[in-house]
């Protein structure tokens, strides 16, 4: 698990790292799903996103390649909130253990994570709940999906520190 970050003016993960990782996205068809709202929608705009420091962007990988990227913003105190992009492999118990162990790196600054997830997005509900997230329920049209030009309902998730964090 790699921390996207800034250490002594070099990134942890190089541009053309995260190009590729824009490109996976890209190839499963990945980033009007997982950007919903129209943006990032282009390798530039992903590198501007990911290089923001309002978003705290963690990357696992297996034999090298990228399975999760999970990101963290709209940080308000103690509470944060995540998205997620999983990518399609053999690799579906790793990446349930790969985001525990980000959620738990998370949880060193963080006290609560709230997932925000358009309603018909099951299997994204399901690796919530496989991490240990909470359901709240269901705000109807919360979710704009540009490309479509529609409203969705937002499905509420949550786990917390207190509530010992992912096991």
């Amino acid at each position: 698990i790699i921390p996207y970050l800034e250490i002594n003016g070099c990134r942890t993960l190089t541009d053309i790292q995260m190009n590729e990782i824009y490109d996976k996205m890209q190839e499963n068809g990945y980033i009007e799903k997982v950007f919903f709202g129209g943006y990032p929608k282009t390798k530039i705009e992903f590198l501007m996103f990911a290089k923001n420091n309002l978003n705290n962007i963690f990357v696992a990988f297996e034999n090298k390649k990228p399975i999760l990227i999970v990101w963290v913003n709209e940080i308000i105190g103690k509470r944060g909130t995540i998205g997620f992009c999983s990518f399609p492999d053999k690799f579906a118990r790793k990446k349930i253990i790969a985001g525990k162990k980000i959620l738990n790196l998370i949880f060193k600054f963080l006290s609560v994570v709230v997932a925000l997830i358009p309603e018909p997005y099951e299997d994204v509900k399901k690796f919530v709940r496989l991490l240990g997230f909470k359901n709240l329920g269901t705000i109807p049209n919360a979710s704009y999906f540009v490309s479509e030009k529609k409203e969705i309902g937002t499905n509420i998730q949550y786990i917390t520190k207190a509530d010992g964090g992912a096991k």
